[in-house]
């Protein structure tokens, strides 16, 4: 059985928190991100209660870009223990997917802007360590 990389340092009790991410490129070599918060992050979130993490990647990846991604292979998983200012101390439990975008954006949540991001602007961001180490092992542009 593979190891779970886990990152950041606890203090306290921290509840677990499963999510999904995708990891997409374009034929420029490109990352596709959302920002949120002030924060950089891999398209992605939370798995909701009775749903499978490749469903929730690709609810995701539509609410907070207004793409539809396919061609989805599971790639691995990473944890990173993080204080959240709306759900308190969690470990979020991060499920990663490569995938690729299909057609042209149609709606999405106005709280998230998308761009697509150099690798160097990506692994200098405020993006969490197990994003970046999500993509450092299985980014591979289109």
């Amino acid at each position: 059985m593979a190891v779970i990389p886990q990152f950041g340092n606890p203090h306290g009790t921290y509840a677990d928190r499963p999510g999904a991410y995708g990891i997409i490129g374009d034929d420029a070599g490109r990352l596709l991100v959302v920002f949120s918060r002030g924060r950089c992050h891999l398209p992605g979130g939370g798995i909701k209660q009775g749903e499978d993490p490749l469903s929730a990647v690709i609810r995701e990846v539509n609410e907070e870009t207004g793409h539809n991604v396919t061609s989805l292979e599971r790639m691995g998983e990473a944890n990173q223990f993080l204080e959240t200012k709306d759900i308190g101390p969690v470990n979020k439990l991060g499920i990663y997917f490569r995938g690729r975008l299909e057609g042209n954006p149609v709606t999405k949540e106005s709280e998230h802007e998308w761009r697509w991001m150099s690798l160097e602007e990506f692994f200098s961001s405020t993006a969490h360590d197990f994003h970046k180490w999500a993509v450092k092992k299985w980014f591979v542009p289109l």
